[in-house]
């Protein structure tokens, strides 16, 4: 989520700079949306595969530190807004630790 926070942020700055150069000439404008568009593109589906390789990992494998628990409540949260993929991977993650919440152990 971060990452988009970036990209957006970037997004803005630079329709700024170049609708100031470019006097809003659409041709330009289209190509900066467009640029901009594939890398959000590409964090949002690399952060959905990365949430659900996670989320495989917890219910099918053995290790479970704490700390990953707790990075996944968080990414739950930050997850639950991006209707529907999003939410659907947040809920998915959130029913996985709940079911698995007592393997989640301090000393392993």
């Amino acid at each position: 989520m971060p990452a988009l926070l970036g990209i957006m942020m970037s997004l803005t700055s630079r329709l700024e700079e170049t609708g100031a150069f470019s006097q809003g000439d659409p041709h330009v404008m289209a190509e900066l949306f467009s640029q901009h568009l594939v890398y959000l593109a590409v964090v949002v589906v690399l952060g959905y595969v990365g949430l659900l390789s996670a989320i495989c990992a917890v219910g099918f494998g053995q290790y479970r530190p704490r700390w990953l628990f707790w990075t996944l409540v968080v990414l739950t949260v930050l997850y639950l807004p991006s209707i529907p993929v999003g939410t659907v991977l947040a809920v998915a993650c959130g029913i996985v630790l709940w079911v698995k919440r007592s393997d989640f152990s301090r000393a392993r």
